[in-house]
Protein backbone atom coordinates (compact mmCIF):
# COMPACT_ATOMS: atom_id res chain seq x y z
CA UNK A 1 0.00 0.00 0.00
CA UNK A 2 1.48 3.42 -0.95
CA UNK A 3 2.79 5.54 1.91
CA UNK A 4 2.21 9.30 1.61
CA UNK A 5 3.91 12.03 3.62
CA UNK A 6 4.59 15.72 3.19
CA UNK A 7 7.42 18.18 3.79
CA UNK A 8 7.25 21.96 4.14
CA UNK A 9 9.80 24.62 3.25
CA UNK A 10 12.70 22.27 2.61
CA UNK A 11 13.55 23.51 -0.91
CA UNK A 12 15.61 26.47 -2.06
CA UNK A 13 14.23 28.76 -4.76
CA UNK A 14 16.37 27.04 -7.38
CA UNK A 15 15.32 23.57 -6.21
CA UNK A 16 11.66 24.59 -6.33
CA UNK A 17 12.06 25.93 -9.85
CA UNK A 18 13.76 22.73 -10.95
CA UNK A 19 10.86 20.78 -9.47
CA UNK A 20 8.38 22.81 -11.51
CA UNK A 21 10.01 21.49 -14.67
CA UNK A 22 8.95 17.95 -13.70
CA UNK A 23 5.18 18.64 -13.68
CA UNK A 24 2.94 18.82 -16.73
CA UNK A 25 0.51 21.11 -14.87
CA UNK A 26 3.18 23.65 -13.85
CA UNK A 27 2.68 27.34 -14.59
CA UNK A 28 4.57 30.56 -14.02
CA UNK A 29 2.08 31.46 -11.28
CA UNK A 30 3.61 28.67 -9.18
CA UNK A 31 7.16 30.00 -9.63
CA UNK A 32 8.76 31.68 -6.64
CA UNK A 33 10.02 34.58 -8.76
CA UNK A 34 6.48 35.42 -9.83
CA UNK A 35 5.13 35.13 -6.28
CA UNK A 36 7.85 37.33 -4.80
CA UNK A 37 7.18 40.02 -7.39
CA UNK A 38 3.38 39.82 -7.26
CA UNK A 39 2.89 39.27 -3.52
CA UNK A 40 5.70 41.38 -2.12
CA UNK A 41 4.32 41.56 1.42
CA UNK A 42 3.55 37.85 1.63
CA UNK A 43 5.76 35.05 2.89
CA UNK A 44 6.20 32.18 0.45
CA UNK A 45 5.86 28.57 1.57
CA UNK A 46 6.35 25.33 -0.36
CA UNK A 47 4.76 21.97 0.38
CA UNK A 48 5.70 18.74 -1.39
CA UNK A 49 3.98 15.36 -1.16
CA UNK A 50 5.96 12.14 -1.42
CA UNK A 51 4.68 8.69 -2.25
CA UNK A 52 7.20 6.04 -1.23
CA UNK A 53 9.81 8.85 -1.03
CA UNK A 54 9.14 10.14 -4.55
CA UNK A 55 7.65 13.63 -5.04
CA UNK A 56 4.22 13.29 -6.68
CA UNK A 57 2.54 16.61 -5.82
CA UNK A 58 3.52 20.09 -4.69
CA UNK A 59 2.16 23.56 -3.98
CA UNK A 60 3.46 27.08 -3.60
CA UNK A 61 1.57 29.05 -0.96
CA UNK A 62 1.57 32.84 -0.50
CA UNK A 63 0.79 33.67 3.12
CA UNK A 64 -0.47 36.99 4.43
CA UNK A 65 -0.67 36.83 8.20
CA UNK A 66 -2.22 39.32 10.60
CA UNK A 67 0.58 40.63 12.88
CA UNK A 68 0.50 39.27 16.43
CA UNK A 69 -2.52 37.07 15.67
CA UNK A 70 -2.63 33.44 14.64
CA UNK A 71 -4.78 34.21 11.63
CA UNK A 72 -4.43 35.13 7.98
CA UNK A 73 -4.76 33.79 4.45
CA UNK A 74 -2.77 31.12 2.63
CA UNK A 75 -3.29 31.49 -1.12
CA UNK A 76 -2.50 28.90 -3.80
CA UNK A 77 -2.87 30.21 -7.36
CA UNK A 78 -3.07 27.72 -10.23
CA UNK A 79 -2.10 24.87 -7.95
CA UNK A 80 -1.47 22.50 -6.36
CA UNK A 81 0.56 20.54 -8.90
CA UNK A 82 -0.32 16.85 -9.05
CA UNK A 83 0.57 15.60 -12.55
CA UNK A 84 4.23 14.51 -12.69
CA UNK A 85 5.65 14.22 -16.19
CA UNK A 86 5.71 10.74 -17.63
CA UNK A 87 2.76 9.54 -15.57
CA UNK A 88 -0.97 9.40 -16.18
CA UNK A 89 -2.94 11.85 -14.02
CA UNK A 90 -3.60 10.13 -10.69
CA UNK A 91 -6.51 11.65 -8.69
CA UNK A 92 -5.08 10.10 -5.54
CA UNK A 93 -2.12 12.52 -5.74
CA UNK A 94 -4.56 15.43 -5.82
CA UNK A 95 -6.53 14.00 -2.91
CA UNK A 96 -3.39 13.63 -0.81
CA UNK A 97 -1.97 17.09 -1.53
CA UNK A 98 -5.30 18.72 -0.64
CA UNK A 99 -5.37 16.73 2.60
CA UNK A 100 -1.87 17.82 3.55
CA UNK A 101 -2.46 21.46 2.56
CA UNK A 102 -5.46 21.53 4.87
CA UNK A 103 -3.51 19.83 7.67
CA UNK A 104 -0.55 22.25 7.47
CA UNK A 105 -2.16 25.62 6.75
CA UNK A 106 -5.70 25.32 8.14
CA UNK A 107 -5.31 23.03 11.14
CA UNK A 108 -1.72 23.65 12.25
CA UNK A 109 -1.40 27.34 11.34
CA UNK A 110 -5.03 28.45 11.73
CA UNK A 111 -5.17 30.15 8.32
CA UNK A 112 -7.87 30.43 5.72
CA UNK A 113 -6.65 28.34 2.80
CA UNK A 114 -7.76 29.72 -0.57
CA UNK A 115 -7.09 27.77 -3.77
CA UNK A 116 -7.59 29.01 -7.31
CA UNK A 117 -7.30 25.96 -9.58
CA UNK A 118 -5.82 26.47 -13.04
CA UNK A 119 -8.14 27.15 -15.99
CA UNK A 120 -10.04 24.04 -16.93
CA UNK A 121 -10.76 22.73 -20.40
CA UNK A 122 -13.41 20.34 -19.06
CA UNK A 123 -15.59 22.64 -16.95
CA UNK A 124 -16.21 21.29 -13.43
CA UNK A 125 -13.46 18.68 -13.72
CA UNK A 126 -11.82 16.23 -11.35
CA UNK A 127 -10.01 19.14 -9.65
CA UNK A 128 -13.24 20.86 -8.59
CA UNK A 129 -14.87 17.65 -7.44
CA UNK A 130 -11.81 16.78 -5.33
CA UNK A 131 -11.84 20.22 -3.69
CA UNK A 132 -15.50 19.98 -2.82
CA UNK A 133 -15.08 16.47 -1.42
CA UNK A 134 -12.20 17.79 0.70
CA UNK A 135 -14.49 20.36 2.32
CA UNK A 136 -13.60 23.47 0.31
CA UNK A 137 -16.34 26.01 -0.41
CA UNK A 138 -16.53 27.40 -3.93
CA UNK A 139 -16.94 31.05 -4.97
CA UNK A 140 -17.40 31.99 -8.62
CA UNK A 141 -15.24 34.74 -10.08
CA UNK A 142 -15.76 37.33 -12.81
CA UNK A 143 -14.26 36.89 -16.29
CA UNK A 144 -14.24 33.14 -15.87
CA UNK A 145 -14.19 32.07 -19.52
CA UNK A 146 -10.89 30.89 -21.00
CA UNK A 147 -9.88 30.15 -24.57
CA UNK A 148 -7.58 27.25 -25.45
CA UNK A 149 -5.89 26.53 -28.78
CA UNK A 150 -5.45 22.78 -29.34
CA UNK A 151 -1.89 22.40 -30.65
CA UNK A 152 -2.04 18.67 -31.38
CA UNK A 153 -2.48 19.19 -35.15
CA UNK A 154 0.03 20.21 -37.82
CA UNK A 155 0.48 23.90 -38.65
CA UNK A 156 -1.46 23.40 -41.90
CA UNK A 157 -4.37 21.84 -40.03
CA UNK A 158 -4.28 24.55 -37.39
CA UNK A 159 -4.59 27.18 -40.10
CA UNK A 160 -7.52 25.37 -41.69
CA UNK A 161 -9.22 25.24 -38.29
CA UNK A 162 -9.11 29.03 -37.81
CA UNK A 163 -12.49 30.69 -38.15
CA UNK A 164 -12.91 32.28 -41.58
CA UNK A 165 -12.92 35.91 -40.45
CA UNK A 166 -9.79 35.38 -38.37
CA UNK A 167 -8.01 33.71 -41.29
CA UNK A 168 -8.97 36.61 -43.56
CA UNK A 169 -7.33 39.08 -41.16
CA UNK A 170 -4.21 36.89 -41.12
CA UNK A 171 -4.11 36.79 -44.92
CA UNK A 172 -4.23 40.59 -45.05
CA UNK A 173 -1.57 40.95 -42.36
CA UNK A 174 0.81 38.69 -44.29
CA UNK A 175 0.74 41.14 -47.20
CA UNK A 176 2.08 44.02 -45.11
CA UNK A 177 5.69 42.87 -44.84
CA UNK A 178 5.59 42.38 -41.08
CA UNK A 179 8.44 40.67 -39.24
CA UNK A 180 8.42 38.99 -35.82
CA UNK A 181 11.51 38.57 -33.64
CA UNK A 182 12.02 36.84 -30.30
CA UNK A 183 13.88 39.32 -28.11
CA UNK A 184 15.69 38.66 -24.84
CA UNK A 185 16.95 40.48 -21.77
CA UNK A 186 16.55 44.20 -21.17
CA UNK A 187 15.81 44.84 -24.84
CA UNK A 188 12.80 42.53 -24.73
CA UNK A 189 11.35 44.11 -21.59
CA UNK A 190 12.02 47.71 -22.62
CA UNK A 191 10.47 47.33 -26.07
CA UNK A 192 7.43 45.48 -24.77
CA UNK A 193 6.80 47.82 -21.84
CA UNK A 194 6.96 50.79 -24.20
CA UNK A 195 4.31 49.19 -26.43
CA UNK A 196 2.19 48.30 -23.43
CA UNK A 197 2.41 51.81 -21.97
CA UNK A 198 1.38 53.29 -25.30
CA UNK A 199 -1.65 50.99 -25.38
CA UNK A 200 -2.71 51.82 -21.81
CA UNK A 201 -2.51 55.56 -22.50
CA UNK A 202 -4.47 55.17 -25.72
CA UNK A 203 -7.26 53.07 -24.19
CA UNK A 204 -7.28 54.77 -20.76
CA UNK A 205 -8.23 51.58 -18.92
CA UNK A 206 -7.51 50.50 -15.34
CA UNK A 207 -5.05 47.62 -15.54
CA UNK A 208 -5.29 44.98 -12.79
CA UNK A 209 -2.80 42.54 -14.35
CA UNK A 210 0.72 41.80 -13.13
CA UNK A 211 2.30 43.96 -15.85
CA UNK A 212 4.03 46.20 -13.29
CA UNK A 213 5.84 43.13 -11.94
CA UNK A 214 6.87 41.71 -15.32
CA UNK A 215 10.39 43.23 -15.29
CA UNK A 216 10.99 41.80 -11.81
CA UNK A 217 9.99 38.18 -12.34
CA UNK A 218 11.32 38.09 -15.90
CA UNK A 219 14.85 38.97 -14.75
CA UNK A 220 14.71 36.75 -11.67
CA UNK A 221 13.65 33.53 -13.41
CA UNK A 222 16.13 31.06 -14.81
CA UNK A 223 16.24 30.96 -18.64
CA UNK A 224 14.36 27.64 -18.76
CA UNK A 225 11.38 29.21 -16.95
CA UNK A 226 11.59 32.77 -18.25
CA UNK A 227 8.71 34.00 -20.44
CA UNK A 228 9.41 34.52 -24.13
CA UNK A 229 8.90 37.96 -25.67
CA UNK A 230 7.84 38.24 -29.30
CA UNK A 231 7.86 41.65 -30.97
CA UNK A 232 6.24 42.37 -34.33
CA UNK A 233 7.97 44.99 -36.50
CA UNK A 234 6.84 47.05 -39.46
CA UNK A 235 9.75 48.59 -41.34
CA UNK A 236 11.94 47.90 -38.29
CA UNK A 237 9.56 49.73 -35.93
CA UNK A 238 7.80 47.79 -33.12
CA UNK A 239 4.03 47.70 -33.64
CA UNK A 240 2.91 44.79 -31.42
CA UNK A 241 4.25 42.44 -28.76
CA UNK A 242 3.37 39.33 -26.77
CA UNK A 243 4.74 37.72 -23.60
CA UNK A 244 4.36 33.94 -23.56
CA UNK A 245 5.08 31.43 -20.80
CA UNK A 246 5.61 27.85 -21.98
CA UNK A 247 5.77 25.56 -18.95
CA UNK A 248 4.33 22.09 -18.62
CA UNK A 249 1.91 21.05 -21.35
CA UNK A 250 0.05 24.39 -21.55
CA UNK A 251 1.52 27.68 -22.73
CA UNK A 252 0.05 30.92 -21.36
CA UNK A 253 -0.51 34.20 -23.15
CA UNK A 254 0.53 36.49 -20.29
CA UNK A 255 0.47 39.95 -21.87
CA UNK A 256 -0.09 41.52 -25.25
CA UNK A 257 0.12 45.04 -26.67
CA UNK A 258 -0.15 46.89 -29.95
CA UNK A 259 -0.03 50.50 -31.11
CA UNK A 260 -2.27 52.21 -33.65
CA UNK A 261 -0.01 51.23 -36.55
CA UNK A 262 -0.16 47.64 -35.40
CA UNK A 263 -3.95 47.75 -35.39
CA UNK A 264 -4.01 49.17 -38.92
CA UNK A 265 -1.75 46.35 -40.14
CA UNK A 266 -3.55 43.52 -38.29
CA UNK A 267 -0.22 42.87 -36.53
CA UNK A 268 -1.95 41.06 -33.64
CA UNK A 269 -3.18 38.37 -36.03
CA UNK A 270 0.23 37.92 -37.63
CA UNK A 271 1.99 37.85 -34.26
CA UNK A 272 -0.34 35.28 -32.67
CA UNK A 273 0.02 33.03 -35.68
CA UNK A 274 3.81 33.21 -35.29
CA UNK A 275 3.39 32.26 -31.62
CA UNK A 276 1.29 29.22 -32.56
CA UNK A 277 3.79 28.09 -35.18
CA UNK A 278 6.58 28.32 -32.59
CA UNK A 279 4.59 26.52 -29.87
CA UNK A 280 3.80 23.77 -32.35
CA UNK A 281 7.53 22.94 -32.35
CA UNK A 282 7.92 23.03 -28.55
CA UNK A 283 5.98 19.91 -27.56
CA UNK A 284 3.21 21.97 -25.96
CA UNK A 285 -0.33 20.56 -26.13
CA UNK A 286 -2.40 23.67 -25.42
CA UNK A 287 -2.16 27.45 -25.66
CA UNK A 288 -4.18 29.29 -23.01
CA UNK A 289 -5.21 32.69 -24.40
CA UNK A 290 -6.78 33.86 -21.15
CA UNK A 291 -10.20 35.50 -20.94
CA UNK A 292 -12.02 38.33 -22.67
CA UNK A 293 -12.61 40.69 -19.71
CA UNK A 294 -16.21 41.00 -20.99
CA UNK A 295 -14.91 42.65 -24.17
CA UNK A 296 -16.84 41.61 -27.29
CA UNK A 297 -13.95 42.39 -29.66
CA UNK A 298 -11.47 40.41 -27.59
CA UNK A 299 -13.91 37.53 -27.30
CA UNK A 300 -14.32 37.44 -31.09
CA UNK A 301 -10.54 37.55 -31.63
CA UNK A 302 -9.81 34.67 -29.22
CA UNK A 303 -12.78 32.60 -30.32
CA UNK A 304 -11.62 32.93 -33.94
CA UNK A 305 -8.07 31.94 -33.05
CA UNK A 306 -9.01 28.75 -31.17
CA UNK A 307 -11.06 27.83 -34.22
CA UNK A 308 -13.00 24.63 -34.74
CA UNK A 309 -10.81 22.33 -32.61
CA UNK A 310 -10.12 24.67 -29.71
CA UNK A 311 -11.93 24.69 -26.38
CA UNK A 312 -13.79 27.39 -24.51
CA UNK A 313 -13.02 26.53 -20.88
CA UNK A 314 -13.43 28.25 -17.53
CA UNK A 315 -11.62 29.43 -14.45
CA UNK A 316 -13.43 27.25 -11.91
CA UNK A 317 -13.39 29.90 -9.17
CA UNK A 318 -11.85 30.19 -5.72
CA UNK A 319 -12.15 27.47 -3.07
CA UNK A 320 -11.85 28.25 0.65
CA UNK A 321 -11.22 26.06 3.67
CA UNK A 322 -11.13 27.61 7.14
CA UNK A 323 -11.76 26.64 10.76
CA UNK A 324 -10.98 29.94 12.45
CA UNK A 325 -13.33 32.93 12.35
CA UNK A 326 -10.51 35.49 12.69
CA UNK A 327 -8.85 34.16 9.53
CA UNK A 328 -12.13 34.38 7.64
CA UNK A 329 -12.47 38.02 8.71
CA UNK A 330 -8.84 38.66 7.75
CA UNK A 331 -9.54 37.22 4.30
CA UNK A 332 -12.55 39.49 3.78
CA UNK A 333 -10.64 42.60 4.87
CA UNK A 334 -7.59 41.57 2.88
CA UNK A 335 -9.65 41.16 -0.29
CA UNK A 336 -10.83 44.76 -0.11
CA UNK A 337 -7.33 46.02 0.67
CA UNK A 338 -5.93 44.03 -2.25
CA UNK A 339 -8.38 45.64 -4.66
CA UNK A 340 -7.33 49.08 -3.39
CA UNK A 341 -3.60 48.33 -3.55
CA UNK A 342 -3.91 47.02 -7.12
CA UNK A 343 -5.76 50.20 -8.07
CA UNK A 344 -3.08 52.42 -6.50
CA UNK A 345 -0.15 50.39 -7.88
CA UNK A 346 -1.40 50.42 -11.43
CA UNK A 347 -2.34 54.08 -11.37
CA UNK A 348 1.13 54.87 -10.03
CA UNK A 349 2.72 52.79 -12.79
CA UNK A 350 0.61 54.47 -15.48
CA UNK A 351 1.62 57.89 -14.15
CA UNK A 352 5.24 57.05 -14.97
CA UNK A 353 4.50 56.31 -18.63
Amino acid sequence: MPVYKYEVDQLSKNDWHQLLLTFTDASIDQSRSYAEARWQKASISHLVVKCDNKIVAAAQVAIRQVPFLRSGVAHVKFGPLWQPMGHAANPEYLKQVLRFLREEYVIKRGLLLRLMPPPSKEGADVFCHALQRAGFQRTDIADSERYFVNLSSSVDELRKNLKGRWRNHLNRAEKHGLECRWLEGDEAINVFMSLYGNMVNRKSFVDTSAIAELPLFYKDLEPALRPKVLICFSQNTPVAGAVISAMGDTAQYLFGASNLKGLELDAGYYMQWEVIKWLNTQGVSWYDLGGSVDNAGLRQFKSGLIGKNGVEGILPGEFDCCERASSRIAAAVGFELRKFSVFVRNHSWQALL
